[in-house]
């Protein structure tokens, strides 16, 4: 399935999330960006460990 198509299933799935992709035309970003800032304990801690050590270089 092409991602386009997906994040139409998506939008019409969660209604909310046309409004968020108004305001960021890149909704996959728009939502990692928050999940992040808001449930930082779903982030994989060997993701955040890369991070850590690409901040450190």
């Amino acid at each position: 399935m092409q991602g386009h198509k997906l994040e139409e299933i998506i939008i019409e799935a969660f209604p909310a999330l046309k409004s968020i992709k108004r305001k960021e035309p890149d909704l996959k970003l728009a939502v990692i960006e928050r999940v992040i800032y808001d449930f930082p304990d779903l982030i994989p801690k060997e993701l955040l460990e890369i991070f850590k050590s690409i901040q450190e270089e």
